[in-house]
């Protein structure tokens, strides 16, 4: 499973996708005893290029947005064949 965000800049209007994997982080007991639940990781920034990408394509969004869902559909394809 997969997930595409559009997101625009609010300085300037650019219009980009984030395409990630999804990536669930197990729930654990923290050292004071209290339990963090299970959640879905957002990735950072050194995340990009391995399971998550930015797409741009300057002012061509039609292009861009092609790209994403290219991405997006080849991540679910190694979902369903691994």
């Amino acid at each position: 499973m997969a997930y595409l965000y559009e997101i625009t800049d609010s300085e300037t209007d650019h219009i980009y996708f984030e395409v990630f994997e999804r990536k669930v982080i197990k729930g654990r007991v923290l050292p004071s005893g209290s339990f963090l639940s299970e959640r879905i990781a957002y990735p950072s920034a050194s995340d990009f290029g391995l399971w998550a990408w930015c797409i741009s394509k300057g002012s061509d969004h039609r292009t861009a947005l092609k790209c994403a869902l290219k991405r997006l559909h080849s991540l679910g394809k190694l979902k369903e064949v691994a």
